[in-house]
C-alpha cells in the first residue's frame, strides 16, 4: 500500500492532535498509577486511569490506521471520539467525594467536547470516509 500519497491537511491535524493526546494521557495514567502504589486512592479513580490508559493505546492505534489509510483506523477513531464526547460532559461534574466543580475543569472539558465533536464531524465526512473505504486512493 502506497502511503506516500499526500494526505489532506485535516487528516494530518487529526493525527497530530490524537498522537499528542494519546501520549499525554499515557503519561498522566502512568503518573497516577505510580502515585497509587504509594498513596491509597479510591478504586474507581484507579480504574478510571486504567481505562484512560487503555483508550490512549487504542487512540494511538487509530493514528497508525489513519496514517496508513486503514478502514479500521478510521472506524476506531470515529468510535473513540464519539465516546469521548459524553465522557467529557460527565467529567465536568466532580467525581471524587469532597471535590467541587471548578471553572478550569468546566472550560477544559467543554473545549474537549468541542474538539472531539469537530474531529468526529470531519472524520464522518463523505470525502474522508471515501479515502478509507476505497483502496483506489492509496494505489495511485
Amino acid at each position: 500500500m502506497d502511503t506516500t500519497k499526500p494526505k489532506p491537511l485535516g487528516i494530518i491535524l487529526v493525527i497530530v492532535y490524537s498522537t499528542i493526546t494519546g501520549l499525554l494521557n499515557i503519561l498522566l495514567s502512568f503518573s497516577v498509577l505510580a502515585v497509587a502504589s504509594i498513596i491509597p486512592i479510591p478504586i474507581f479513580v484507579y480504574l478510571l486511569f486504567v481505562v484512560v490508559f487503555a483508550s490512549s493505546i487504542f487512540l494511538l492505534a487509530s493514528v497508525y490506521g489513519l496514517w496508513t489509510y486503514q478502514e479500521w483506523g478510521l472506524k476506531l477513531a470515529q468510535v473513540l471520539y464519539a465516546i469521548s464526547i459524553p465522557l467529557s460532559i460527565i467529567l465536568i461534574f466532580p467525581i471524587l467525594p469532597e471535590s467541587s466543580m471548578t471553572t478550569f475543569n468546566t472550560v477544559f472539558q467543554l473545549m474537549s467536547v468541542s474538539i472531539s465533536f469537530a474531529v468526529l464531524m470531519y472524520l464522518i465526512r463523505l470525502d474522508i470516509t471515501y479515502l478509507y473505504l476505497t483502496s483506489e486512493y492509496t494505489r495511485q
